[in-house]
């Protein structure tokens, strides 16, 4: 398991192997050199069961989910869990059937928005 972010009550952060403390235990604070309680694991992380995607986003849940969105539309088969610290907040993947995630298809269309005005600019740079 890869290093955890913790966050002390003292305002200091350390990184945890595992077991990673939980919030609200006490932990020795090596800036401080006393104990101190942890606030929160500070991590979030993306990990996929099916390939080697392992990433930390630190507390940017939202860019953490745009990436597991993003996996999962690339690799429809794999499923992706968005961790908090060692506990799961969500899992993604595409169910049976389903052509695409809702936040997935946004993407998709914007993607191909920018393909199209993209081919416009092309066509309109050789007439000119």
């Amino acid at each position: 398991m890869p290093k955890v972010n913790v966050a002390l009550h003292c305002g200091h952060s350390q990184l945890y192997d595992d077991p990673v403390p939980l919030g609200g235990e006490e932990v020795y604070c090596r800036r401080c050199g006393g104990y101190s309680t942890v606030e929160r694991n500070t991590e979030v992380r993306v990990r996929c069961g099916q390939c080697r995607l392992s990433r930390g986003y630190g507390a940017d849940l939202v860019g953490a989910r745009s990436t597991a969105n993003k996996h999962v539309v690339k690799n429809p088969t794999h499923t992706v869990s968005i961790m908090d610290g060692g506990a799961e907040l969500e899992r993604v993947s595409m169910n049976e059937g389903q052509e695409s995630l809702p936040f997935a298809r946004q993407l998709q269309e914007r993607a191909q928005f920018v393909q199209g005005h993209q081919q416009l600019l092309k066509n309109v740079t050789k007439s000119l």
